[in-house]
């Protein structure tokens, strides 16, 4: 299955050590992801690429996380995946999509 043109890969540097990032993006750029680092060199980190990634944790925090209790990671991980593929994806409206869902944006893009 070839992938679309342009799925985005964000790793935090404050997660991982140089050498393991430069890793990740060779890995990424062969499985055909768009690196805001290139594996070549690493280049400034395109802040709008950022800006993407860090509205979508502060909205997932802000609608799940920080409203809920859970007791083990494993309960956070399947709510976290609940959210993103049963509301944020196909039915939670987003303003840089001019208000309609990713998944109807992807279905608009493709037909």
């Amino acid at each position: 299955m070839a992938l679309p043109p342009r799925i985005g890969f964000h790793a935090s540097h404050e997660q991982f050590p140089p050498s393991e990032l430069l890793a990740l993006a060779r890995a990424a750029e062969q499985a055909g992801f768009d690196c805001a680092m290139s594996s070549d060199h690493f280049r400034p980190w395109d802040c709008f690429d950022d800006a993407m990634v860090e509205t979508f944790f502060k909205t997932l925090k802000f609608e799940l996380v920080w409203r809920a209790a859970f007791e083990m990671r494993a309960d956070a991980t399947a709510a976290i995946g609940r959210t993103i593929d049963g509301f944020y994806n196909p039915i939670r409206r987003h303003s840089a999509l001019d208000f309609t869902s990713p998944a109807q944006f992807e279905k608009m893009a493709v037909t």
